[in-house]
């Protein structure tokens, strides 16, 4: 048998493998050299550590991307609700704004900053139509409400506001305004819409024309007294006997007022009032809106503003009224006391008279309570603002 011969060879340990094939035929050494790895491996650590940062650097930008888009999105928020804002403001200061109503030229610009740090500006102006101003007015006195150029009314108001983001951003919306009116232009100073207006045992005065001569005021002038084809002979506006001063007596052909439209209007703002003897509502520095839903008896009527009875209206004693009364049934007014209303009385029914009422139709009364109450709706909106706006 052969002996195993261990040979000792050097470079044993630089990466060779030394096989004994001694025994066999052309025996020997074989030696086999092995690859070196460590270069593939770093090649590879690196090449996936260029897609990290590739991958990285791309997500990167993704993200700054979005956060951009993310930052410009809030900021065109931030200044489209500054727009909007600006164009509530101006709605809200509609009433002591608007000016030269027939001027087609007029204009306002109005500033204002949020608590937030936006900003806004608005520019308000007149609608015009073939050089004139746009009215909405009640144009056959049917409560019924159209544009119109030619005619008496409250102008349709366009506005335009501009909102400013905090990092500089701006938006536009634009928008019409219309008057939504309180009520129907006042035919006269005392209307009756039943069939009958009677003049018993009392005598009235009705001056349609009172706040022109009081004061010099712009107030169209109205008849004294106006009742309705329903009328019975003998008891129409021509033949209503009043106190001297009765400048005329029409129309016995004049269109129903509508005071159930006025009522349905106006009753859901009103404050609603019980039915009692003596009333005396509002002062000279607060007027309001007064709804009585149903009969109403009083010995003492005293008040500003717009007081509305849904039902018949029986008045004694002492009548001192600034503004507009307005009753759905019959009214009667009967004892000795000083009767006066400032602005104007109409009923749904028949007047029965059997004391000495004035009314006298004032134009100041009446507008103030206009000032005060009035609302505008918002029709036309858009954020894509006309060039011709």
């Amino acid at each position: 048998m052969r002996s195993q011969q261990v040979v000792k060879v050097e470079g044993a340990e630089q990466g060779y493998v030394y096989q004994n094939n001694f025994g066999k035929q052309g025996g020997g050494f074989l030696v086999t050299r092995l690859r070196r790895e460590n270069g593939t491996v770093t090649t590879v650590a690196l090449i996936i550590l260029a897609i990290c940062s590739i991958i990285g650097a791309i997500s990167s930008k993704i993200t700054q991307a979005d956060l951009n888009l993310s930052n410009a999105y809030i900021q065109q928020k931030q200044a489209f609700y500054a727009a909007e804002a600006g164009l509530n403001y101006a709605a809200a200061k509609m009433g002591s704004l608007t000016d030269r109503p027939d001027d087609p030229n007029w204009s306002v610009t109005l500033h204002g900053n949020l608590p937030t740090g936006e900003s806004f500006t608005v520019v308000l102006k007149h609608k015009v139509a073939g050089g004139k101003v746009v009215k909405w007015a009640d144009i056959n006195n049917d409560f019924v409400f159209k544009e119109c150029t030619s005619c008496p009314g409250s102008p349709v108001e366009r506005i335009i506001s501009t909102g400013f983001s905090r990092g500089g951003s701006q938006q536009s919306v634009a928008t019409e305004l219309f008057p939504e009116p309180l009520f129907a232009d006042i035919p006269a100073a005392l209307y009756a819409g039943g069939d009958s207006m009677i003049s018993n045992s009392g005598s009235a005065l009705a001056e349609g024309e009172f706040g022109y001569i009081a004061d010099k005021a712009v107030c169209l002038e109205v008849p004294d007294v106006v009742t309705t084809p329903s009328a019975l002979d003998g008891f129409q506006a021509a033949d209503f006997s009043g106190a001297t001063g009765l400048r005329t007596s029409l129309l016995n052909d004049q269109k129903p007022y509508p005071i159930a439209k006025v009522f349905e209007n106006l009753k859901g703002r009103a404050v609603t009032i019980a039915p009692e003897t003596r009333l005396a509502l509002g002062s000279s520095e607060d007027c309001g809106l007064y709804y009585c839903t149903g009969n109403l008896d009083a010995q003492h009527l005293s008040g500003y503003g717009i007081l509305m009875i849904d039902g018949n209206a029986r008045l004694g004693g002492s009548v001192d009224w600034h503004g507009l009364i307005l009753a759905k049934g019959d009214t009667q007014f009967d004892g000795s006391g000083s009767m006066e209303i400032f602005g104007g009385f109409l009923s749904g029914g028949r007047v029965l008279i059997d004391s000495s009422p004035a009314f006298y139709y004032d134009c100041r009364e009446l507008n103030s309570i206009k000032k005060k109450f009035s609302r505008y709706g918002r029709r036309l909106w858009t954020c894509d603002v006309p060039l011709n706006w």
